[in-house]
This record gives C-alpha cells, structure tokens and sequence, in this order.
C-alpha cells in the first residue's frame, strides 16, 4: 500500500503541475507578457483620454470674415446696353477644431441689383477649399454681372443718388470627417446667407463697398462706402441647423473612448497587478531554493 500510495501521490502531484502551470519558464513568461499587455492598455487609456479631452467639444464654430470685393474689369460689348463688370470677393475662414474641414459651394447662386434685387448674373465654379486643423483658408468667387437695360436705367438713377447695391446668395456646404479612433462620424451641412455692397462709379472707375450678409434680405444692412465695417459670419452647428448631427458625433465619441478608456484602465491595471503578483512569486520561489 505504501508504494501504491506514494505512486497515486506523484500522480497527483503531476496532475497540479499540468493544471497549475507550465513550470517556472512558463510562469515567467505568462508574468512579463501580462505586465508588457497591461502597460499597452493603460497606454491604449492615456491616448482615449488625451482624444476625449481634444475633441470636447465636438464642434467649434468655424469664424469667416469677408473681405472688401475688388472690380477685376469692366467692358461693353453693344454701348451701355452690352455692360459687363466682373467682380472678386474672397473671405477668410479660420477653423479652431482639431480635425480639417472642407468649404464647398455645390449651388449656384443669383446676384441681384438695385432696390429691387433684378437678377443680373450668378456666382458658380467656385472651388472647394480645405480649412486645416487649427488654420485658416481662403475661398475665393469671380462674380460676372450683366445688367439690363432696364435695370441699367434705375441704376443710373442711383448713381446719382449714391451707392447701388449689389445683392448675392451665399451658399456652402461645411464638411467633416472625424476619426475617434474606434469609431469614424462623416457629416455634410449647408449654410445659406444672403449678402449685399454698395456700388458706385467714381469717374471711370468702378468701387465696391464693404460686403455684409444676414439671414433674410430684410435683416440686411448694407454698409455706406468707405466704411470700416468688417462682415463676419460664424458658421456654427445652430446657424446650419445641424445640432442633431453634432449631438450623435459627440454620442459616438463618448461611446467610442469611453469604451476604449474603460478596457484600456481596467484591463490593463488587471493585468499590471498579475504580472506583478507573477514576478514576486517567481522571486519568492527564487529565495526559497
């Protein structure tokens, strides 16, 4: 019975061994793959965390200021009846998100003149421009207006009163695309403002005044020539009326490095522990040899 006891004991003792590790090389290796996975995880957490607090808040309005047209030429192809003057507005945008974002103009839009806003020409071709990450960009129109007789008429009259005014649509598409690393948001939203300047010859030579835009052609006022007035437009998530596609962008973000916050803390400090708790039993077992 004493051998048969002694051999049932080792039988044991092997089967632990088989169910309990791999011996001391593999005890190792499992501790320092343990510590080396969870201080990949906490880093996984520190970088969550760094885009968290980067894109909070999701979107930050974008601020376009819009400067003083210039008159590129002026000619006539039949007396005044064949008048054309080619006008280059250009405005400045300035994007403080942390992610690029493209300015587009995917819709012609009507220019008008006079108090009663007669169509005259239409802006188009206008190209995209790309606003990076904390820079700025330019977008810039060439406006070709061709008045009627009719309208040429009333304007005269106006020039002997003063500034004509110059009336356009503003349309644009603001174009985003974030990547949260475990999640990507893509969003297109249109902005439609409508803008105005005085107009006046001034000799031969033709002047436009300072651009404004507004809402509605009834908020519109149009600044005197010569001003120092500076049109500025904010193109916010409100104004483009795409509060709900922000709101589900900052759900994504939330959801997306929450989730990569929580595995990469809570997985990696577990991990950390055990491959600390595996390197000081191998130390232990060390000590006790």
């Amino acid at each position: 019975m004493g051998v048969d006891d002694a051999k049932a004991a080792g039988a044991r003792g092997d089967a632990k061994a088989s169910l309990g590790g791999c011996g001391p090389l593999c005890r190792r290796i499992c501790a320092f793959m343990s510590m080396w996975l969870g201080m990949l995880l906490l880093l996984l957490g520190v970088w969550c965390t760094h885009l968290y607090r980067r894109f909070t808040p999701v979107y930050r309005p974008i601020e376009c200021k819009l400067e003083a047209p210039t008159v590129e030429r002026v000619w006539f192809d039949h007396g005044f009846t064949g008048m054309h003057f080619q006008l280059i507005t250009n405005t400045s945008c300035h994007n403080p998100n942390p992610y690029s974002v493209v300015l587009n103009s995917t819709r012609a839009a009507n220019v008008y003149m006079g108090q009663e806003r007669a169509p005259v020409g239409t802006i188009k071709d206008i190209p995209a421009t790309s606003l990076p990450s904390a820079g700025a960009g330019w977008m810039a129109a060439n406006i070709t207006i061709t008045p009627t007789a009719d309208v040429l008429m009333s304007v005269f009259e106006l020039l002997a009163a003063g500034q004509v005014p110059l009336y356009m649509e503003s349309n644009m598409d603001v174009e985003v695309d974030i990547d949260f690393l475990f999640g990507r948001f893509s969003s297109s939203q249109s902005f439609s403002k409508d803008c105005g300047m005085g107009f006046r010859l001034v000799g031969m030579r033709s002047v436009v005044g300072p651009m404004a835009c507004a809402d509605t052609w009834e908020q519109l006022d149009i600044p005197e020539m010569g001003s120092d007035a500076t049109g500025e437009l904010a193109l916010s998530a409100a104004a483009m009326g795409g509060v709900g596609d922000i709101e589900r962008a900052a759900r994504l973000k939330n959801i997306t490095l929450g989730l990569g916050m929580g595995v990469g803390y809570g997985l990696g400090l577990a991990l950390l522990a055990c491959g600390c708790l595996g390197v000081r039993r191998i130390c232990c077992d060390r000590k006790a040899r």
